[in-house]
């Protein structure tokens, strides 16, 4: 009799241990519940959380959707890294999710949002390495025209249409100017898409980058006005409350 109990407490052990499993691949497989995640990890300044989601989900992802949600993840997180100084582990996180981006890509190569992360992981290849300019530029430029031809109204590839003119020195036909024109259509094109999908931190990242354009370009009722629409639309985003536009406040006042 005590053996056939503790056979019943087993087997309820491992039903329940079966369920929690299922309940922590399903949450890891739902789109959205990802998406909100890495969205509350951008606008906190936490990191580490987006790395784990990320770590998790490389080992888990296997449905084209997820596949798709990782690489923009990945994509924000290397980007983040190599700001930091972490070209190690950006290199790291580069090469895997390089391997993902070209099996999507064989199977969708007119897709506008993959052509544009080609152009963008490109870019990322020659970050402290310009002597592969000459060679990975003119592929990344390639990438980057092609998003844009593939959808108008798609904004990612003007998004990096605009980072290749930002980050250009003149010299190789760098201006502002021109970024500024592609990121002010992106962000058209992208705000029909925040409405319907309102944890996507890539659009706030636009926002952002608009900011200093604006800014640099001494064009400072526009910056302002953009770092207004950022605390409007994410009132707890730490990084543009906290710092970004108190910084920016600063700047004008003691210009003036």
């Amino acid at each position: 009799m005590e053996r056939k109990s503790n056979f019943l407490r087993l087997k309820q052990l491992i039903i329940l241990i079966l369920l929690i499993s299922g309940m922590s691949v399903g949450a890891q497989k739902d789109p959205l519940r990802f998406r909100r995640t890495i969205y509350t990890s951008y606008i906190s300044g936490n990191m580490e959380q987006w790395k784990q989601e990320i770590n998790t989900l490389q080992l888990q992802a296997r449905e084209e959707v997820m596949q798709r949600e990782l690489l923009i993840a990945e994509y924000g997180y290397i980007a983040w890294s190599l700001g930091n100084g972490r070209k190690r582990e950006a290199k790291q996180y580069l090469e895997t999710a390089s391997q993902r981006l070209d099996a999507l890509f064989l199977a969708y190569p007119d897709d506008a949002e993959l052509l544009a992360l080609k152009g963008a992981f490109l870019g990322f290849e020659m970050d402290g390495a310009f002597y592969k300019a000459p060679f990975l530029g003119p592929k990344s430029l390639h990438f980057i025209t092609g998003s844009v031809s593939a959808d108008s109204l798609a904004p990612h590839g003007f998004i990096q249409a605009g980072n290749a003119k930002y980050y250009l020195p003149p010299a190789l036909g760098g201006s502002k100017t021109e970024a500024l024109l592609y990121y002010e259509t992106a962000e058209k094109n992208y705000q029909p898409l925040f409405q319907e999908n309102p944890y996507d931190w890539r659009y706030l990242n636009l926002l952002i980058q608009m900011a200093n354009v604006y800014e640099a370009l001494n064009k400072i009722n526009e910056a302002e006005k953009t770092y207004q629409k950022i605390v409007r639309l994410a009132p707890s985003f730490s990084w543009v409350r906290d710092e970004l536009y108190p910084a920016f406040i600063q700047r004008i006042q003691n210009t003036n």
